[in-house]
């Protein structure tokens, strides 16, 4: 999706019940060890309890508090995702062509018209690491990492998410086509369109439930022609293809646990 000022963090988040189907690659998180340190804390985290659709409309106050916001020079344009204590994860093409020294990364908003100061987190970007084979042209490995300048501390406000649809086959049968649709890519939305992502929403997650009630990154919004067109559902960077690339390029993180309870018991 093309960036925009129009960025609102409480309009971003996207709950995946629409429809899919688990593809081959869906990738186990407790089998991978992300980092070389591990924090006492646990991801993925909701402050919700209740299994709900967020398409465009508000969100209750820090129900997903791995929400990030990218501000250029200032004005909010496109989102990203917390994963652990020093790095966000967004699209490439929201970085693309920037000077880093020109953004910065904001945590702990929900309504930024109404906001608490101190519930706030503002972080200069030391760190902007593009994926090395992203095509601007196609938006294929539409990936990129950004590093803080200092970690960022966690509360009931800031906290990361747990890093692990149509089939890439049904996508390919939708109006974009078979070339259009990579292997480093997924779709997802609802045949009749309506629901999904759009301007300014670049960079922010696409979310899934697992069955141990953590919610796991599984995409990163990235592109789409419109905003809930029938036949043209959103279309996603695929996480599970990018977990090894980004657990490379976050050594120093510290990445938190996943086995505790819904409220990190």
């Amino acid at each position: 999706m093309s960036t925009s000022p129009l960025f609102c963090i409480k309009l971003l988040v996207l709950i995946v019940v629409f429809r899919m189907v688990t593809s081959a690659s869906w990738f186990d998180p407790d089998r991978w060890r992300y980092g070389k340190k591990t924090c006492k804390c646990s991801c993925g985290v909701s402050r919700k309890d209740e299994h709900r659709i967020v398409g465009g409309r508000p969100t209750e106050a820090y129900d997903y508090p791995w929400m990030a916001g990218l501000l250029f020079k200032g004005a909010l344009y496109c989102g990203a995702t917390l994963i652990n204590d020093r790095y966000v994860v967004t699209a490439a093409h929201c970085v693309d062509g920037l000077d880093m020294d020109s953004i910065h990364v904001l945590l702990g908003g929900h309504d930024l018209e109404n906001v608490k100061q101190e519930e706030l987190e503002l972080r200069a970007v030391i760190r902007m690491v593009k994926h090395p084979k992203f095509e601007a042209k196609t938006f294929n490995n539409d990936i990129a990492i950004l590093q803080f300048d200092e970690p960022i501390p966690f509360s009931r406000f800031i906290g990361p998410v747990a890093v692990p649809i149509y089939t890439n086959a049904d996508c390919q049968k939708t109006k974009y086509g078979v070339q259009a649709i990579t292997d480093n890519m997924m779709c997802a939305g609802y045949d009749h369109g309506q629901l999904d992502a759009c301007q300014g929403d670049s960079g922010g997650p696409l979310h899934l439930e697992g069955k141990d009630h953590k919610i796991d990154l599984i995409g990163v919004v990235s592109w789409g022609q419109g905003c809930g067109r029938v036949g043209y559902p959103g279309v996603y960077t695929r996480m599970g293809r990018y977990l090894k690339w980004i657990a490379e390029n976050t050594p120093d993180a510290c990445y938190c646990g996943r086995r505790q309870g819904r409220n990190g018991d």
